[in-house]
């Protein structure tokens, strides 16, 4: 999610002013990031037994929660391609078309390749750049959630707090990415990750700089605090924990689930905002919401989340013809559970700027009822 809060007044000038949260002060404070303060804690606290059992859990809301969350961001992609494509400028054209056309053709020419030289060596690179790219994806989410609650508080950053604010969200994630690429070798569906040596000085070099960005990012609250302005709690919440959770994943089984989790919720809680904005325009002049679009909605998102993730690929496990000593029993779940993460990240790129009106219009307009 990008920048909206500098979008937000000229996206829906006619939006009340009494709309100051995403649906409620308390529920986006539990859906935006400070749910996670509250679960991750006990998570890491359960004892061995229970342990089992809260991995389960993670299980099924990665299928109810975290995987719809990669399909409604192709929903609203596509839907968005289609429906708003004579009025998007040179350049957001030019953005769609890499995003939702060049990106899903480089990625099958690799896969082939993969197959064709029988390298699944060279497959687990893909591996590689899901992890350079999910962690940049999941800091920018954080500012973006950040730049989303400020534009429904009609409260802006100006130019050099947004600089300092991103530039803190890229050092967290460089610092915590080359700490990924240090680690074991890990496999998905049998296919492994390669691991790589990082030197000490570059780690130290990275905690650097991280350390003095999180500085002036403090600073810029306390500075904000002393000069009487407000500030979007839910979204700084959202920003933190966004940025500065990630060791969870590595120090806790139990943090890459929870992490993944909050950051779906995230993602959907503001969608669901989106679409009910969206239904309440369309079913406007009946004087009520459109139930029947929030409906398809959820259900083309599960519906897409369940082809994508199991029923497609484990199809072509099954009747595909690859050397299974090579790449095990599952490359295609590999493949496919890989492609999705990596194309969600460009889509995203393309769909929460604030240079794509339609989006901006749609969730920053006078808000339908909660």
């Amino acid at each position: 999610m990008a920048d909206l809060s500098a979008t937000a007044q000229s996206a829906a000038p006619g939006r009340a002013d009494s709309a100051k949260s995403v649906f409620s002060p308390s529920l986006d404070f539990l859906c935006l990031g400070g749910g996670s303060l509250l679960l991750l804690p006990v998570l890491l606290l359960l004892p061995d037994r229970a342990f089992s059992a809260a991995l389960s859990t993670f299980v099924v809301t990665q299928n109810l929660v975290n995987f719809p969350h990669f399909t409604a961001s192709y929903v609203l992609f596509y839907k968005g391609f289609f429906a708003h494509w004579r009025a998007l400028g040179a350049k957001m054209r030019a953005r769609f078309l890499f995003a939702g056309a060049a990106i899903p053709l480089i990625s099958v020419c690799f896969f082939f390749l993969c197959f064709y030289l029988e390298s699944p060596a060279l497959l687990g690179h893909a591996g590689a750049i899901m992890t350079f790219l999910v962690g940049w994806h999941y800091v920018k989410q954080g500012y973006g959630i950040l730049s989303v609650d400020a534009g429904f508080k009609n409260i802006a950053f100006d130019g050099q707090e947004r600089k300092i604010l991103l530039y803190n969200a890229y050092g967290c994630w460089f610092l915590f990415w080359i700490c990924a690429l240090s680690a074991p070798e890990r496999q998905m569906w049998g296919v492994t990750y390669p691991a790589f040596e990082i030197s000490t000085p570059l780690v130290v070099a990275a905690l650097g700089v991280c350390l003095f960005t999180t500085a002036q990012v403090l600073r810029i609250f306390l500075q904000r605090r002393k000069a009487g302005l407000p500030t979007p709690w839910n979204g700084v919440i959202a920003y933190f924990t966004s940025l500065y959770f990630w060791p969870l994943a590595r120090i806790h089984p139990a943090g890459a689930g929870g992490v993944a989790l909050f950051h779906s919720l995230q993602y959907l809680f503001i969608v669901s905002r989106l679409e009910i904005n969206r239904s309440h325009e369309s079913g406007q002049s009946r004087g009520k919401w459109d139930y029947g679009r929030l409906f398809r909605f959820a259900v083309m998102t599960g519906l897409i989340a369940y082809l994508g993730f199991w029923l497609i690929p484990l199809t072509l496990d099954d009747v595909a013809t690859f050397d299974k000593a090579a790449f095990g029993d599952h490359p295609f779940m590999f493949i496919f559970w890989i492609f999705i993460n990596i194309h969600h990240y460009f889509i995203d790129n393309v769909i929460w700027r604030g240079e794509y009106r339609p989006m901006a219009n749609d969730l920053f307009r006078k808000s339908a009822p909660a």
